[in-house]
């Protein structure tokens, strides 16, 4: 059984635009903007014992900052050619950056005051830092072509293209 005291302080804050314009009765283009930011600053402390370990007076302690951001970029067009047989044109693309950085976790556990004893989660007082960044692109386009093959009836054939990639970079060290 343990017992836990902890305080934790959040900051989150986001930002969106959107811009759309019309060219044309059959041409509109538009962009959309995401920011989003949030962090947490912690600190844990927790007591109790772990008596199939022999430790009788644990206390585990962690100090953390975490901070986490999105940004994204995405722009969009929708075209219709009615000299082409109202064929639709839509292309979209998005990019997006995340990224989590912890820039200095602590933990250290004891025992009855004594670092060291085996069974604690982290025998010697410790260092944690993380770096993840991540990269995606999105890419689409969609060609519609409307058309009847009888009265009263309404068909179209689609097709399209959509590509998706990401990159990935993750560090991390223990001290």
């Amino acid at each position: 059984t343990f017992t836990e005291a902890k305080g934790v302080e959040e900051v989150n804050w986001a930002g969106t635009a959107s811009l759309t314009y019309q060219l044309h009765p059959d041409h509109q283009v538009g962009y959309n903007f995401l920011f989003n930011q949030s962090s947490d600053n912690s600190a844990r402390v927790r007591n109790g014992s772990d008596p199939d370990n022999s430790l009788l007076h644990m206390q585990l302690n962690r100090l953390a900052y975490v901070e986490r951001n999105l940004t994204t970029h995405q722009f969009r067009s929708e075209n219709v050619f009615p000299a082409l047989g109202g064929l639709k044109v839509t292309s979209l693309a998005t990019f997006s950056d995340t990224s989590q950085d912890l820039p200095d976790m602590r933990l250290y556990d004891t025992d009855s005051g004594r670092f060291g004893a085996s069974g604690l989660p982290n025998q010697y007082p410790s260092r944690y830092w993380q770096e993840l960044e991540e990269n995606n692109q999105n890419l689409k386009f969609d060609f519609v072509q409307p058309f009847h093959p009888r009265d009263a009836l309404e068909a179209e054939f689609k097709f399209g293209f959509f590509k998706n990639s990401a990159t990935r970079n993750y560090r991390e060290r223990v001290l």
